[in-house]
């Protein structure tokens, strides 16, 4: 086999087997939502996952033991959703008109912003810019509780940064540790001051944070997304719980 050819199947045979297992995440999840709908719906990246305490493999399409519809959208950015909107494809689409009738809408995105990118912006634009991201990203949610006929937005702010764990080579972790604990406020700050009766704000920087505003490592065993006893904090602060 040339190498060309030995390429490009290395590229598409994991396209492929991701294809294939997203297909079946949807059609497990829509035989359940045939039987009972969701009290919940979550829509997020892999924080969304682990928040939600939703097994160990990370799904596209998943029902939790609390029947909560959990949809993971990859590692999208909050700043994208500010921008363009929570973007989705088909199958999404699909699940989401199928599930939705009015329930709460929990999401979860912004800890690959403060990771990756955002401290260029706490240095040279401020915090005008990220009220300006916050703003968008509110119209941006409202608009998707209109489209689904969904509640209230519950919005969780990016969980606190942290040095601890493996650095991910796609998502590197950019500035210094203090430096990604003022993006994390900033943004955080701003998306509590737009809060409203229909897109309140659960702050996480304030629950899993040190006195020094990094991650408690007591709450995550990655340094990146938080353990039991995080979600547990974070559900308990959702009503979840109960």
């Amino acid at each position: 086999m040339k190498r060309s050819e030995s390429s490009n199947k290395n590229v598409l045979l994991p396209t492929l087997k991701k294809r294939i297992s997203k297909l079946l995440d949807f059609l497990l999840v829509v035989l359940k939502l045939l039987r009972v709908k969701p009290n919940a719906i979550w829509v997020g990246d892999s924080h969304a996952h682990f928040i939600s305490r939703n097994g160990k493999r990370i799904r596209h399409f998943s029902i939790t033991d609390k029947n909560h519809l959990v949809i993971w959208l990859g590692p999208k950015l909050l700043y994208s959703v500010s921008k363009h909107g929570l973007r989705i494809d088909k199958l999404t689409n699909l699940v989401l008109n199928k599930a939705s009738f009015g329930q709460n809408l929990v999401l979860s995105f912004g800890e690959i912003d403060c990771r990756v990118h955002f401290v260029p912006k706490t240095l040279n634009e401020g915090v005008k810019e990220f009220d300006n991201i916050a703003k968008n990203y509110k119209d941006s949610v409202m608009d998707f509780l209109k489209i689904y006929n969904l509640g209230s937005a519950l919005i969780l702010t990016p969980v606190p940064p942290s040095d601890t764990g493996l650095d991910n080579p796609m998502f590197p972790r950019n500035g210094s540790l203090p430096e990604r604990v003022v993006a994390t406020k900033m943004i955080t700050e701003s998306l509590v001051n737009i809060s409203s009766p229909e897109f309140s704000i659960v702050n996480l920087f304030g629950i899993l944070s040190n006195q020094d505003g990094t991650l408690n490592m007591k709450y995550s065993n990655d340094g990146v997304h938080v353990n039991f006893l995080g979600s547990s904090r974070i559900l308990n602060e959702l009503g979840f719980q109960k």
